[in-house]
């Protein structure tokens, strides 16, 4: 199989229901496949942003088309159909809205039929605690797992698997130049007190509550700074405000700067469905220095240890954990993410390719 990377073309492939950039029609490229649109300050979306990078870097051509309208059906329209059908791609990297459901097996399968490709990739970044499997023969031909504990629970809905490293882009995400107080100053954000951050959804699956814990204590500013990619749940923006909470929801191009600005990240969620299995901002978070109060959520306990500058806490005592991190010098953060890059992650979807086409 031809990994090598040629010139996309760039013409622009419009149906009614999908949008898809410069998809060659030569069977030697990578087709990504989502129902996720719009801006890039939502997990799933700036994965496939960091993996598509990746694989040009390791001279791949990587395209990706993007399914509109209803994202439970999009995927099975005769038109969403058709466009894969014409892209003929090598290698089908399907990652759904939904993250790892029985309902994204069904859509997978109707992609990989539709495309003809020799390899297909399920990326499962999430996943159902309860999935019902298609019979292996119709199933995905690789699952490319979040962590080895999505691995070990959901192992047998494909016929391959492996394990995708996490993967921070440590260039954009740095030590910051200057303090944190001038940093939020440069922001418009208060300076009297120290300051803990969050970045994610105002859903209550984000399980926020020692976010408005921390508040009330009255001794650490708390900032939320809330993706546009989904729709406030109600009341929870009310309740965080009330409480005290600082809350900036628009989407924010130079999110980098608002970790600088934090004396410690915080990160609550608890649900399985509230989160990515390895949440970026978390990784962003380390990487710019900045100390991390955690749950032990999904799969960071796989990746990461606890140390003085991330700590892992159950949820009842993460405000406290957070408040005693104030101080704590994050820098070590960053190091422990060296490796953890896309160089890794391209490497380790290629390395799968190969694997799996070698065979047949």
């Amino acid at each position: 199989m031809a990994l090598g990377h040629q010139r996309p073309r760039h013409n622009l492939l419009r149906e009614a229901h999908v949008y898809s950039a410069g998809v060659s029609p030569d069977r030697n490229g990578i087709l990504f496949v989502t129902e996720l649109s719009g801006h890039g300050d939502e997990g799933m979306r700036n994965w496939i942003k960091t993996a598509r990078r990746a694989l040009l870097a390791q001279g791949c051509n990587s395209e990706l088309l993007r399914l509109a309208g209803d994202a439970r059906w999009s995927a099975l329209l005769p038109s969403s159909l058709r466009s894969v059908r014409r892209a003929a791609p090598d290698v089908l990297v399907y990652v759904p809205y939904s993250g790892l459901t029985s309902k994204a097996l069904l859509r997978h399968a109707a992609l990989r039929a539709a495309s003809g490709s020799r390899t297909d990739i399920l990326a499962v970044l999430q996943a159902n605690p309860v999935v019902h499997r298609l019979p292996r023969r119709i199933g995905p031909r690789v699952a490319a797992y979040a962590s080895e504990r999505l691995r070990a629970i959901h192992t047998a809905v494909a016929g391959d698997s492996f394990v995708l490293p996490p993967a921070v882009d440590a260039v954009r995400f740095c030590l910051a130049d200057e303090s944190r107080t001038l940093t939020r100053a440069e922001l418009g954000l208060p300076s009297d007190k120290p300051m803990a951050l969050h970045v994610g959804h105002l859903r209550r699956s984000r399980g926020l509550e020692p976010l408005t814990e921390l508040s009330a204590q009255g001794v650490v500013n708390v900032v939320l700074v809330a993706s546009t990619a989904t729709e406030p749940e109600e009341g929870v923006e009310a309740e965080l405000r009330q409480a005290g909470v600082i809350v900036k929801r628009e989407f924010l191009r130079q999110i980098e700067r608002w970790y600088q600005a934090a004396d410690v990240y915080v990160f609550p969620v608890t649900d399985l469905q509230g989160s990515i299995e390895v949440p970026l901002t978390v990784l962003e978070a380390m990487a710019c220095g900045t100390p991390v109060a955690t749950t032990p959520f999904g799969g960071l306990p796989s990746w990461f240890a606890s140390t003085e500058s991330f700590r892992f806490a159950p949820v009842t005592e993460l405000a406290k954990t957070a408040r005693a991190m104030v101080g704590v010098d994050g820098r070590p953060n960053r190091s422990v993410l060296v490796g953890m890059d896309e160089d890794a992650l391209g490497g380790a979807v290629v390395s799968a390719i190969r694997r799996v086409s070698s065979r047949g």
